[in-house]
């Protein structure tokens, strides 16, 4: 994974984002229909040890992927998003000048033991938030 950077699918995997689901829906047993369908509902994207991702919303799922703005979809791979009828959601990601400022904030904490442990924004964070947290936690470079 790279460090330098808040990474989406396309940063740590070479597989195109859809085919990449395929294939892990396909090793779980679960249905590809999905992929096909038009998105109905959403789920917000948020930084976790640097990478974009989504959690599923289905109770006791669980399940977590890394996301993309390239083809904002999530499509559980544990659970093929059954309470969605199997339908993929729209992820949401933050505006484009928010995003950008949260990627810069959070890219100013120092890894830790060489993994970006502390780069972590959830949905209703203000860069205001993130620097206040740097400065609690001593997370400043």
């Amino acid at each position: 994974m790279l460090l330098s950077k808040i990474c989406q699918h396309e940063d740590w995997q070479r597989e195109p984002f859809r085919r990449f689901l395929g294939h892990h829906l396909l090793r779980n047993g679960l249905p590809l229909d999905g992929l096909q369908q038009t998105p109905q509902g959403t789920v917000l994207a948020e930084v976790n040890h640097g990478r974009w991702i989504a959690n599923c919303p289905n109770p006791g799922c669980g399940g977590a992927l890394v996301v993309t703005e390239a083809d904002p979809i999530f499509l559980c791979t544990d659970c093929a998003s059954e309470d969605n009828g199997g339908r993929p959601y729209r992820v949401v990601f933050p505006s484009a000048r928010a995003k950008a400022d949260i990627e810069r904030e959070l890219l100013k904490r120092p890894l830790q033991a060489g993994r970006a442990r502390s780069r972590n924004w959830l949905p209703g964070e203000t860069v205001t938030d993130l620097k206040a947290e740097a400065k609690r936690y001593g997370l400043e470079k």
